[in-house]
């Protein structure tokens, strides 16, 4: 699946944090990308997979690091460089975080935490 294709398919987030934070909401992952990464291009495959199998449990957001409106998100997470990947637990806490190009089997090990914290 292309980028754009996926871009397509996910919520984005664009302003603020509110729809994240809700207490209740499935767990996230943020993905911090840029249409020039090389990285994040790289991931595509992975994001896509993840997306398709685990979209009950856990919602997958791309957060374009290029557009200022997703400035105030960047700063909140101290995000310095793209293919940042933050992974939140329903009350919005951080639980993960890593960069570059990540397994596949990683992310899905902490999916399966988050999730299972989170029944």
């Amino acid at each position: 699946m292309k980028r754009r294709e996926i871009l397509a398919a996910v919520p984005f987030v664009l302003t603020g944090f509110p729809v994240l934070a809700v207490t209740g909401t499935k767990p996230q992952l943020l993905e911090f990308w840029a249409s020039w990464c090389p990285i994040c291009k790289g991931m595509e495959p992975t994001i896509s997979a993840l997306k398709k199998q685990w979209v009950k449990q856990v919602d997958v957001r791309i957060v374009d690091v290029d557009d200022p409106k997703n400035a105030a998100l960047l700063r909140k997470y101290k995000v310095f460089g793209t293919a940042t990947f933050v992974l939140l637990d329903r009350t919005g806490k951080e639980v993960f975080r890593d960069s570059g190009q990540i397994p596949q089997a990683i992310l899905e090990a902490e999916f399966k935490k988050v999730v299972q914290k989170s029944a």
